[in-house]
């Protein structure tokens, strides 16, 4: 069993996605946690100081599927987007 779980598309996002992984016993897997949800949203996001992207530095090399390419779009864009701005119900139709 896996769990599901969705969060902020920025850098605390990732890392507490990556604290749950490491603190339950199933894997963890993001839930509309990825580049291509990031990029529809980004128009809605907010502009990364240094100190938020720095923490992407933190990253690790075991954390679930899919959050590295997220990191990267991150990085790239300099965006960060909160979760309550993603439309759950349509993104879920979707994927």
């Amino acid at each position: 069993m896996d769990a599901q779980v969705d969060g902020d598309l920025d850098p605390d996002g990732i890392l507490i996605l990556q604290e749950i992984q490491a603190f339950l016993a199933v894997p963890v897997v993001p839930w509309l946690m990825t580049a291509a949800v990031h990029r529809h949203y980004v128009k809605f996001g907010y502009e990364l100081d240094r100190t938020q992207t720095a923490r992407l530095l933190h990253i690790s090399a075991k954390a679930p599927l899919g959050l590295h390419g997220l990191a990267r779009e991150i990085k790239e864009t300099g965006i960060g987007v909160e979760q309550e701005i993603i439309d759950v119900d349509a993104e879920s139709r979707l994927s």
